[in-house]
């Protein structure tokens, strides 16, 4: 037997009969996965919104007579000190302090998860956002964390360049909501999970079904189709032959087409002679 006839031939045809033949149950786990996925998500969803505050890293100048040198090394420091405030901001000394001023039942750790810091590239400005799960709650925690920030940070590197630029935001839409077509995309990865299941079963199905299966395992040629004799449904008329309501192939006369004795008035069997 040759290696050749070992391996399997998938062709495009009998992938798209292998989905047409199972597609109810692609279907049904497309289904299932979609709408369970969002029931879950609906019992365990927590609103959570997202205030963002905005500071602004220059150092105040008391005059005008300001050299480019002058300027331009008051420009790098701020770059510097941007990255000290993205560290500072969640200190301990900054955290506790709010914690205390506005009397929240959270842990220091628990705070400091929530709050988040951006600095676009190459620029003086450092966004800082908090969540919570209310947006007023949110903008309150954000405000006095950037007023005792901008506070702090100048007091410790005994300098003026920390700038509220921008109170927070009060946003009325929850920061962690899900979209439907998360929960789609879940369904359509569902039923491709359960493709490849009914792919890889067919693709290690080593059993004979049709010619070309006994030609590629056994090497041998299908020269014709034997009936079965004992089928009681209906034929194709190629299989039929004699009277009118056609005895199947290979069955003996007096029997009807659905297997039965055909028997006459007396109860015996009835036999039809054949002609010479």
């Amino acid at each position: 037997m040759n290696t050749k006839n070992d391996i399997k031939e998938i062709k495009l045809g009998e992938l798209w009969k292998l989905f047409t033949q199972n597609a109810l149950y692609i279907l049904l786990a497309a289904v299932i996965v979609t709408v369970s996925s969002f029931v879950i998500y609906k019992i365990v969803y927590v609103p959570e919104y997202t205030s963002t505050a905005t500071m602004y890293i220059l150092r105040t100048q008391n005059g005008d007579n300001t050299s480019s040198s002058q300027a331009s090394s008051d420009f790098n420091l701020a770059l510097s000190v941007v990255n000290d405030c993205d560290f500072l901001i969640k200190g301990h000394t900054v955290v506790d302090r709010v914690i205390d001023e506005l009397k929240l039942d959270i842990e220091y750790k628990e705070l400091q998860k929530r709050i988040t810091t951006n600095n676009p590239n190459q620029t003086r400005i450092l966004e800082i956002s908090v969540t919570a799960e209310s947006p007023e709650e949110a903008k309150r925690i954000v405000d006095s964390l950037c007023v005792i920030g901008a506070e702090s940070i100048n007091d410790a590197m005994n300098i003026n360049q920390v700038n509220l630029f921008e109170y927070g935001t009060l946003n009325s839409e929850p920061s962690n909501k899900t979209g439907l077509s998360v929960f789609l995309v879940l369904g359509f990865l569902a039923a491709i999970l359960v493709y490849a299941v009914f792919l890889m079963i067919y693709i290690f199905d080593d059993t004979i079904h049709t010619e070309e299966d006994i030609e590629s395992a056994l090497g041998l040629t299908v020269i014709g189709e034997i009936p079965d004799a004992n089928f009681n449904g209906t034929r194709p008329n190629r299989y039929m032959y004699g009277k009118a309501y056609g005895a199947p192939y290979g069955m003996p006369y007096g029997y009807t087409p659905n297997g039965k004795n055909a028997k006459n008035d007396n109860g015996q069997q009835k036999t039809d002679s054949l002609k010479k």
